[in-house]
């Protein structure tokens, strides 16, 4: 476990290692991570080689319990890997975090996420104070509508949630999203 005390300059590498790994692999790059004091959140993100993997992470204001954050990664003819775990966040003041189990493992042996459905599906997401969010879905993956469920929420800096009864629907696709 490393306790990192959070930096005001973007970008600023906490944790380094260079592995060896296979060519031609896909790998999963992860960690698990939590805020452990009060004030500003800690920005996560993850990079292999210098190229970052998906998107910023941001972990919920409150310590809410351990959370796992990570991307895919392809060596192509790459035989090592410079792996980097990086703050964005500049506020200052609180912005520390816990991190936990960093792992590169390939993506072939990645253990498959455990799920049930019960009578609702439950979606949350950190939220930024006083900024707007809607849940939508959709049944079909191929087409570009959204619909709203339910509606407006506004962030309070905690992890917000929203429920869906399952109902007559078989299966539905989720996104939160933040309006124009």
């Amino acid at each position: 476990m490393l306790i990192v005390d959070g930096s005001t300059t973007a970008g600023r590498v906490f944790w380094r290692q260079t592995v060896s790994v296979a060519t031609n692999t896909a790998y999963v790059f992860s960690a698990w991570a939590l805020k452990f004091d009060s004030g500003s959140p800690p920005i996560l993100y993850l990079t292999v080689n210098g190229t970052q993997l998906g998107t910023f992470h941001v972990l919920p204001l409150s310590p809410s319990g351990w959370q796992g954050y990570g991307g895919l990664w392809s060596s192509g003819t790459s035989n090592t890997a410079l792996l980097e775990l990086r703050l964005q966040s500049t506020l200052g003041a609180g912005n520390n975090l816990v991190v936990d189990d960093i792992a590169l493992v390939p993506y072939t042996n990645a253990p498959a996420p455990a799920a049930s459905i019960e009578s609702a599906v439950q979606i949350t997401w950190p939220s930024y104070p006083g900024v707007p969010y809607v849940v939508q879905w959709r049944s079909d993956v191929d087409t570009n509508t959204w619909l709203p469920l339910g509606g407006l929420v506004i962030g309070d800096g905690a992890t917000l949630y929203t429920c869906d009864p399952l109902g007559t629907n078989s299966r539905r696709f989720y996104r939160v999203a933040s309006p124009p």
